[in-house]
């Protein structure tokens, strides 16, 4: 079985990156954006570099405590809207085959090991499981992938029941 550009998309985690990224970037940005448009009423003229020092002063201010309050929220928000992207992020998996059993052919999408086709030996946690990379890997846990990033590559691709 050939991946798609989805899978791969997917298993290198780039919607939770971009996600994060417009989360975690865009919102501090925005405000001190705000601030700084309210400020440079308060601070007029800008010519003035007193004033121009202090709008800076607070614009910097307000963007590190809104980068702090973001991280706060980043977290209550992950707990309100995980349960929402669950269902999707396990239809991924369904996709790429999973649940992934000892034994199963399986390749892997992501990492130095990309598109290499190996067995799974062992279950691990949190929807994760063990492949067969070598002793190395084994000794180093180099060899765990989350289900998101292996696809499933015996014949009766996801024919399981279980």
């Amino acid at each position: 079985m050939t991946p798609t550009r989805a899978q791969y998309f997917f298993a290198r985690g780039i919607p939770l990156r971009v996600l994060s990224l417009l989360f975690f970037i865009g919102v501090p940005l925005c405000f001190a954006y705000v601030v700084a448009g309210v400020l440079t009423h308060v601070y007029e003229p800008l010519s003035s570099v007193w004033n121009l020092l202090k709008l800076g002063f607070y614009v910097i201010v307000a963007l590190l405590l809104s980068f702090l309050v973001t991280l706060v929220m980043g977290g209550f928000l992950v707990g309100i809207f995980w349960p929402l992207f669950r269902p999707l992020y396990e239809a991924r998996c369904r996709k790429n085959g999973a649940p992934f059993h000892v034994g199963d052919r399986v390749r892997i999408l992501v990492g130095r090991n990309k598109d290499r086709v190996t067995r799974v030996y062992s279950d691990w946690r949190d929807d994760c499981v063990r492949v067969e990379l070598g002793e190395e890997e084994k000794e180093e846990f180099k060899d765990i992938f989350s289900i998101i990033q292996l696809v499933r590559e015996d014949a009766e691709s996801g024919s399981r029941n279980d």
